[in-house]
């Protein structure tokens, strides 16, 4: 059975947060000094890494969720569907940004979404819609790995993206746990007070611009 790979590496390298910089006037500019923008740039750029390191560190334990979930369905050949109910409504109320918890089967077709409610034409979609998801969520149920979808603009009015985890039975591969991030959500609760109009904040998943 593949094995999932390290988190913090394979993860979160998709994951790009940069906070370009000040909403300072042009006046501003023009009377500071070469060393104060030197210092507003320093000042920005670990602001910035700062921040992506922490941005990370939380989708990281997001996704850790959805993996014991992945975990506990392989201890026991498969997790009945009112616990996996259960556990899905638990972790939608509890994990910042997580809005949907879906199991897709083997076959790639969705069967079992929490909420339903709002979601109801999602159940029983194939997700394998174009060549780029095909290549890597079947790439990802042979190696055993976690996988991070591009933004995606959702009918439900958001943007999102989605994790894929691979869940097994007996070394098998028996579809995914995936979960689904509003990702406007996601940055509002771990920003914080950055999140305003001092900042130009962008966000990139795959290196496509997501906020």
């Amino acid at each position: 059975m593949p094995k999932f790979l390290d988190l913090k590496t394979h993860l979160l390298a998709p994951l790009a947060v940069l906070i370009i910089g000040f909403a300072l006037s042009l006046l501003l500019w023009q009377q500071a000094s070469h060393q104060q923008i030197a210092l507003i740039k320093k000042s920005v750029s670990i602001q910035a890494d700062l921040t992506k390191t922490d941005i990370s560190k939380s989708i990281q334990s997001n996704l850790l969720a959805l993996k014991r979930m992945a975990d506990r369905w392989q201890v026991k050949g498969g997790t009945p569907y009112a616990q996996w109910q259960r556990d899905a409504r638990n972790y939608v109320k509890d994990q910042p940004g997580l809005t949907t918890v879906e199991w897709v089967d083997d076959s790639y077709y969705i069967r079992w979404i929490e909420p339903e409610k709002g979601n109801e034409k999602a159940k029983g979609l194939y997700i394998l819609y174009n060549e780029e998801r095909t290549k890597a969520l079947v790439g990802a149920s042979e190696k055993g790995s976690i996988t991070l979808t591009s933004p995606l603009d959702l009918i439900q009015g958001y943007k999102a993206f989605i994790a894929y985890v691979p869940v097994y039975v007996n070394g098998r591969f028996d579809g995914f746990i995936a979960g689904i991030f509003n990702i406007e959500e996601v940055l509002r609760n771990y920003l914080g007070d950055l999140y305003s109009n001092e900042f130009h904040i962008q966000f990139s998943i795959n290196n496509v611009k997501a906020f």
